[in-house]
């Protein structure tokens, strides 16, 4: 009866794992299109190319825009907490798999 709750846990805890992934994945999707469209909102001259925002087509300086800074402080924290609650449930799994083996 204890393999069955064991692996129920172990169950639980990959799809936790699983969620955590996809959310880190669209923290990063979103927040990209986000980024763009603050760096032209900020100015109509402004362009996103590459993950960067910059003065224009023609001048490929990088435009210093706080509301693109803001946002990757925000995402950061967002991504670091969730890693952190990643290592926690891989913990877990670890625990429980290492309870199972000391059972055989």
């Amino acid at each position: 009866m204890a393999m069955d709750s064991d692996l129920k846990k172990i169950g639980s805890l990959g799809t936790a794992l699983l969620g955590i992934m996809i959310l880190i994945g669209v923290f990063f999707l979103v927040g990209s299109l986000w980024k763009e469209n603050l760096c032209t909102q900020s100015d109509s001259d402004y362009v996103w190319t590459n993950g960067e925002c910059q003065v224009s087509s023609t001048n490929t300086s990088v435009a210093e825009v706080d509301a693109i800074t803001y946002v990757d402080y925000g995402i950061t924290a967002f991504v670091t907490a969730l890693g952190f609650l990643t290592i926690l449930v891989l913990v877990g799994i670890a625990k429980i798999l290492l309870r199972m083996v000391k059972g055989f």
